[in-house]
């Protein structure tokens, strides 16, 4: 997963200082969807190429306003009308500076800068293609074979940028909700045609500049008195700050299935999924747990004494279903926000920063106030992945004198590899694939499980399994994608 952002100063004539500081402040508000590595892009001056500068270090330590200044004083010397930025989450390749983005594509003069958010199910494919038209490539990462692949259709097509954007957005299967400095120094947005990712836009007329952003709720709380706009599936937007334009341009017929796994984890609670959605994540996600709790009594499962979450996604869902059972809800798990993200570590590295991650409130069940001594708890998930984190849990609350354990996840059993950006190649190591409930329960190490139903999440969302991706659910995906070992029987 990550995250993309841009400005573009509409008045060149009024030029503006501090965009890049701008930009860089919003990324620090986009952490959700990526902090491992961040990048920074501004139009050159004058007849230079565009130019960029990035960093495959984790946001929250190294995009400090010393790291700002710098950038500001030394890299990215100049006034700029148009800046892009990335913060990146490493999913298919290395964390390393030659794989964070943006990436370029450069011939004399004239170049792109280009950023995404997504992925391509056959990148490699397409690089093996254009290497073969001896392009040579400076990292492993689908946004350098995207911004090859640009930069091939413009010269294609007599280096006109709109119709290469086209050419891109037709021919490439796969996410990728995108941001691009063009050699005419004009600004692209494109969204692909399922939309499998985020891409929100609003322009702030008082001040002449036009802002994109992966998540609506950052524009928002920006711009309190803006609606912002939200980039289409199939949609190319074109800012050219030399005439102060938008133009909006379809490049194919959209066919959108949202990312389902937005609405359980990855979004801002503060966010929206699509223009049409008639709550943020937080509603959804609250109304995801009631909607679990439902289910819980609908099962006969036992009604615990109180129910508790895993941080910090999983807290509107527990409270939902808390709220709808009439229990309390306490905050008996803790996690470390400053430990690190470890959704894609591997190994003994991934089972070492998740006993240092999480814990527990000790003082529910010491002698002194056995609050929650011998009681039955329910910890509400956002979605079970791996498992390990649901298994470290459940042995911290079982080890501190709990009574029975419950777990509840609103996601459905997360079965299949992703290939649009989550990135979950190796169905071996998604703990639900291949098993029942009542097998995962037991690797767990739960007294009860149970997963939220694909169909009530459909209830609860604004959507279903014509305008949704649910291939990591049920292995239908809305493209074409490599041959994987997703269909074991269960």
């Amino acid at each position: 997963m990550c995250g993309t952002v841009s400005i573009v100063n509409l008045n060149p004539s009024n030029p503006v200082p501090n965009l890049v500081e701008t930009g860089c402040d919003i990324l620090l508000n986009l952490r959700n969807r990526g902090d491992e590595a961040w990048g920074i892009g501004v139009d050159g001056e004058g007849s230079s190429p565009n130019v960029r500068w990035k960093l495959g270090e984790p946001v929250t330590r190294t995009l400090t306003p010393k790291t700002i200044q710098r950038l500001v004083r030394q890299d990215l010397i100049g006034v700029h009308n148009i800046m892009i930025a990335q913060l990146r989450y490493a999913t298919t390749s290395e964390r390393t500076t030659a794989n964070a983005q943006p990436h370029h594509f450069g011939t004399g003069g004239q170049r792109f800068v280009l950023a995404s958010n997504g992925d391509l199910p056959f990148c490699e494919e397409e690089r093996q293609k254009l290497e073969a038209k001896k392009y040579a490539f400076e990292s492993h990462c689908d946004a350098d074979v995207i911004v090859k692949y640009l930069g091939n259709a413009w010269i294609e097509n007599g280096r006109n940028e709109l119709e290469a954007f086209k050419q891109t957005g037709n021919n490439l299967s796969g996410a990728f909700s995108l941001v691009c400095i063009t050699p005419s120094k004009r600004l692209f947005l494109m969204r692909d045609r399922h939309g499998f990712r985020p891409l929100w836009f609003v322009v702030n007329n008082e001040k002449n500049l036009f802002y994109s952003c992966s998540e609506n709720g950052i524009l928002e709380d920006l711009f309190p008195k803006a609606n912002p706009i939200e980039v289409k599936p199939e949609e190319i937007i074109v800012v050219d700050p030399k005439t102060g334009s938008i133009h909006k341009h379809q490049f194919a017929d959209p066919d959108p299935k949202y990312c389902l796994m937005e609405y359980f984890y990855f979004q801002r609670p503060d966010s929206k999924a699509t223009q049409k959605a008639k709550n943020t994540m937080h509603g959804y996600r609250f109304r995801l747990g009631m909607e679990l709790a439902d289910q819980w009594v609908e099962e006969g499962y036992p009604i615990p004494n109180v129910v508790c979450c895993v941080p910090y996604s999983g807290a509107p869902a527990a409270q939902g279903f808390a709220y709808k059972l009439e229990i309390p809800y306490i905050d008996i798990v803790f996690k470390d926000r400053w430990a690190g993200r470890v959704f894609m570590a591997d190994g003994k590295t991934r089972e070492q920063l998740l006993r240092e991650k999480l814990q527990i409130i000790r003082d529910f069940f010491q002698e002194e106030s056995p609050i929650f001594m011998g009681k039955n708890i329910v910890v509400i998930d956002d979605s079970i992945v791996r498992g390990d984190q649901s298994k470290i849990i459940s042995g911290l609350l079982r080890n501190a004198g709990a009574g029975w354990v419950g777990y509840g996840s609103t996601a459905p059993p997360y079965r299949y590899p992703c290939f649009y950006g989550i990135n979950t190649p190796d169905s071996q190591l998604l703990i639900a694939h291949g098993k029942t409930i009542e097998e995962v329960r037991s690797l767990i190490g739960v007294d009860y499980l149970h997963y939220l139903s694909l169909s009530g999440a459909y209830h609860v969302i604004d959507g279903n399994e014509d305008n949704l991706c649910n291939g990591c659910f049920t292995c239908n995906y809305p493209t074409p994608v490599p041959e994987h070992n997703c269909k074991a029987e269960v």
